[in-house]
């Protein structure tokens, strides 16, 4: 594109100067020829020297393009090189990776064939030996199933024992407790006191003090009952139960 652009200029540039030079050849006296022909030379050198500077950039413009081609071909010859490096690396690393497995896989396999060979020879040469084997894993087993069992039952959740004992001397306390504070009721209709242990399900219980004894036989007359007792939790002593009804 940029030859023919020039090639256009420089055509259009001649047919100007040939226009040019025609108009003066019409327009001119004839007195004047020596300087219309001195006007076609300069032309001419003109045209002379626009045609050599073309001529030189072309020159020019090709070495430029085959440098440029020198260059490129230069280029992928070391990209080129570049690459069969990097795959003969790789092909290398391969091979080395592949033969490493194989030799493994090999040891491997001897390893275990010699393995199996002496175990093979051994149960060959002290069969005496595989039967006291067995009776000894025999024997573990029994002695497992005992400790196994004994597990179980030590992992089971202990169950609370609840107990209860008579507490005399708590019953002797509201006895006393009682005489000492006779209600007007019991005055008046008379009473007697009796010792039931029956009564724990027909009453609430009661923490021991004197004054609450007193507030429980405020209206009482006629048979009074009593009884006292300690609960015990898993064999400790907790507190005393006392009941009046």
């Amino acid at each position: 594109m940029k030859k023919q652009g020039k090639k256009i200029l420089i055509a259009v540039l001649i047919a100007i100067m040939l226009g040019g030079v025609i108009v003066l050849g019409v327009y001119l006296k004839p007195s004047k020829e020596k300087d219309t022909n001195d006007v076609l030379k300069e032309s001419e050198n003109l045209i002379d020297e626009i045609n050599e500077n073309v001529t030189e950039e072309n020159t020019i413009e090709k070495d430029l393009i085959e440098e440029q081609q020198e260059i490129s071909e230069e280029k992928n010859q070391e990209d080129n090189d570049e690459i069969s490096i990097i795959n003969s690396d790789l092909d290398n690393t391969k091979n080395n990776t592949t033969q490493k497995i194989v030799s493994n896989n090999n040891q491997k396999s001897n390893v275990e064939t010699s393995t199996n060979v002496e175990t093979k020879t051994n149960e060959q040469k002290n069969p005496e030996t595989i039967v006291d084997k067995k009776q000894e894993e025999a024997k573990k087993e029994q002695a497992e199933v005992p400790k196994v069992v004994e597990q179980t039952k030590q992992e089971q959740p202990k169950q609370d024992v609840h107990t209860y004992k008579y507490n005399s001397s708590i019953v002797e306390k509201i006895k006393q407790d009682i005489k000492n504070n006779e209600s007007e009721y019991m005055k008046k209709y008379g009473y007697n006191i009796v010792v039931d242990e029956s009564i724990v399900t027909q009453t609430n219980q009661f923490t021991y003090t004197g004054n609450r004894v007193k507030d429980k036989i405020l209206y009482k007359f006629g048979t009074i009952k009593i009884y006292a007792r300690d609960y015990y939790l898993n064999g400790n002593y907790m507190y005393t139960e006392c009941y009046i009804i």
